[in-house]
């Protein structure tokens, strides 16, 4: 309703009642204003616009302005088809709110039943119970509210107090009370810093400890993992079986380089063929 009411009525296009007069750039430098549009006065062509009637005690909630004051432009204006848009999505959303209607343009019943998607939490309605858990799974701040409060107010008094003392001191043009408000904040910052000081001084010894459980722990896992073996039984069977394999392996090779060899050797037969019979020899 907001944005109804900045945006007011939307622009109408007027046709245009009479054919304008053509004219040169000679005849229109005179005229040019800074949009480079020559106005020409348009109140013997608008007819008077007539005001609605309204009830007793009440006025027009956009008055329209006099025709006297309507001027136009030589050189019209483009529309603007994004600006338009606005007055239509006004329009839109200010006739879905009395018809019962969400943002889609869809009818909601108010005793209907939650969808699925609003139950899973991913449309575009969400139940109480999930933002309720949504809420509680937030993440939180390291110091609780009550406790910055005072920390931010103590400062806060602190800082105005300072103000008001500067003030006071200025309009007095008091230069001592300046050099002695100096001072003493200078003397609360050595303050500060000394106590900042002493409290590191104070960790070290409890940081120097943390190292050590750390490097206790960090021992700890040295000596459990170093004291454990290295493989089981059936990983150390796989190691062997795996060698004994790769040796069966490299024999085989070598057996077969050995036969590709010795079959190039030629047979032949050798004997002496005579009495008592004829003995031979075969090599291969």
């Amino acid at each position: 309703m907001l944005a109804d009411k900045l945006l007011g009525p939307k622009p109408r296009v007027i046709p245009v009642p009479a054919e304008p007069v053509v004219q040169s750039y000679n005849s229109l430098v005179d005229k040019i204003d800074l949009f480079s549009n020559a106005l020409t006065d348009l109140e013997n062509l608008v007819p008077v616009v007539s005001t609605p009637p309204t009830l007793p005690g009440t006025s027009n909630r956009r008055p329209q302005p006099p025709a006297s004051a309507m001027r136009g432009l030589y050189l019209g204006i483009p529309a603007n088809d994004g600006m338009l848009s606005y007055w239509d999505l006004v329009s839109d959303r200010l006739g879905k709110i009395p018809h019962s209607q969400h943002i889609d343009g869809k009818f909601v019943s108010l005793t209907a039943p939650p969808s699925e998607s609003g139950r899973r939490g991913g449309g575009g309605m969400m139940s109480a119970s999930g933002l309720a858990g949504g809420l509680s799974s937030a993440w939180l701040p390291q110091h609780r509210f009550l406790y910055v409060a005072e920390r931010v107010t103590t400062l806060t008094a602190q800082v105005a107090s300072l103000g008001n003392s500067l003030l006071n001191m200025l309009q007095q043009r008091d230069t001592e009370g300046l050099a002695r408000l100096r001072s003493t904040l200078e003397l609360s910052v050595l303050k500060a810093s000394r106590v900042a000081k002493l409290a590191a001084i104070e960790e070290t010894p409890k940081s120097i400890t943390a190292l050590e459980g750390s490097k206790e722990v960090i021992n700890e896992r040295l000596g459990y993992y170093t004291s454990r073996d290295y493989m089981n039984t059936w990983g150390t069977t796989a190691v062997v079986v795996s060698g004994a394999s790769l040796l069966i392996d490299i024999a085989v090779t070598v057996a077969n380089l050995l036969a590709g060899g010795l079959k190039m050797m030629p047979q032949f037969t050798a004997g002496v063929s005579g009495f008592g019979g004829s003995p031979v020899v075969n090599v291969n």
